[in-house]
């Protein structure tokens, strides 16, 4: 199929793109709707490059009528969505974090063409991965070694802590650390769906979840 781009700016479909817990919410611009737009999906923080959507759209044959969402490239998933009726579009997210632009296109005979828009910030939006995770407190006794063959038991505080599992999860993208300690102890794919103990610092600093990447986000249940 061929595709082209148009990049004249004078045709501008999308505007006050936002997102909101994983909902793509859009409105079309005094009431210029396209015939059919088109969802881009990169990596977070990153927009596409219409000239590169199109050329690898022309290159693989890409059907425009697909309700599928098709692989470009390693960093480029896109799929063609019907305009609803009305002046607003929405699109829940498949996967995160990543960046969601939203083109409109109009047919060309037997091609599509794809229009760019005056400003990026109108169409194109990054969406975060919302992990939620919950908290309980319990005092939990622990054999403390007090000599060769002597032991005795010491109450000591934890928190339970249970991430909600994420398949796209990237390794050691949250951590734990404690106020007054420079130590952080990352969270692995395996920790998550499941609770796990934290013994409190010096018996009083509770743990605290933490972000080491962009586009990951920890949220107290």
């Amino acid at each position: 199929m061929r595709v082209e781009v148009n990049k004249s700016c004078e045709q501008s479909f999308i505007i006050n793109i936002q997102e909101n817990n994983g909902i793509v919410r859009w409105e079309y611009e005094s009431k210029n709707k396209p015939e059919l737009l088109l969802i881009v999906r990169t990596p977070f923080e990153i927009t596409p490059d219409a000239d590169e959507i199109a050329q690898l759209m022309s290159e693989r044959d890409f059907n425009g009528s697909s309700d599928n969402i098709v692989t470009l490239s390693e960093d480029i998933r896109c799929k063609f969505l019907r305009v609803a009726p009305g002046m607003s579009g929405v699109y829940n997210v498949i996967a995160a974090p990543a960046t969601y632009t939203v083109f409109g296109c109009r047919r060309d005979g037997d091609g599509i063409v794809i229009y760019t828009e005056r400003n990026n910030r109108h169409h194109s939006c990054c969406v975060p991965a919302l992990l939620e995770y919950h908290v309980d407190i319990e005092d939990l006794k622990v054999k403390v070694r007090t000599g060769l063959l002597k032991s005795r038991e010491e109450a000591h505080r934890f928190s339970k802590i249970t991430v909600t599992n994420n398949p796209n999860y990237i390794e050691g993208a949250l951590y734990y650390c404690f106020e007054g300690s420079n130590l952080q102890f990352p969270i692995s794919k395996s920790m998550l769906g499941k609770p796990f103990y934290v013994r409190w610092y010096m018996g009083k600093n509770q743990p605290m979840i933490r972000s080491r990447f962009k586009g990951y986000r920890a949220v107290k249940h």
